[in-house]
């Protein structure tokens, strides 16, 4: 981290690529993405509790608005920071803190440089194992992968009805 500019820098996609810090803007907007994908307890706690006894509108319009209250939706919440650990959570993180150095990168940009990478890097993986198990690669139903020994040979192999 170049500690006069505040800014990372990560490479992806053969590029080097600048990161900022969040500012109090950047988090405003990520709590407003947070808020615009996670629901909303008290339309949902409406549309429950239509048709309902007065007595359960009134219990789930009471727990609905505790939700609000304890700030189920923002930032640091549980369910804020389960929705920014998906992967369009990363996205929307990842735009925020490098959009003001690459402001040529979108969100869509984001996700296929990022989705590339993952290929790439998974494409890697799979012949590092095949170069590994001399070819064959790990079936995680059946265990350790084993090459038949003859055609005749149908151990390691999953069952089928030809076996």
């Amino acid at each position: 981290m170049d500690m006069l500019t505040n800014k990372a820098t990560v490479t992806l996609g053969g590029k080097e690529w600048h990161v900022s810090p969040l500012t109090v803007e950047d988090l405003a907007e990520l709590q407003t993405w947070v808020y615009s994908k996670l629901d909303d307890p008290i339309k949902v706690a409406r549309e429950c509790a239509e048709g309902m006894p007065e007595n359960v509108v009134k219990e789930l319009m009471t727990i609905a608005y505790e939700d609000v209250r304890s700030g189920s939706r923002k930032l640091g919440s549980p369910d804020a920071t389960k929705l920014l650990g998906t992967f369009d959570g990363f996205i929307e993180q990842v735009y925020l803190h490098t959009r003001k150095n690459h402001p040529d990168m979108d969100r869509l940009a984001w996700n296929k440089l990022i989705n590339e990478q993952v290929d790439v890097e998974l494409a890697v993986i799979v012949d590092k194992l095949k170069e590994k198990e001399g070819g064959a690669i790990p079936d995680p139903s059946i265990g350790e992968p084993t090459l038949p020994t003859s055609p005749d040979d149908t151990s390691g192999r999953p069952e089928t009805s030809d076996n």
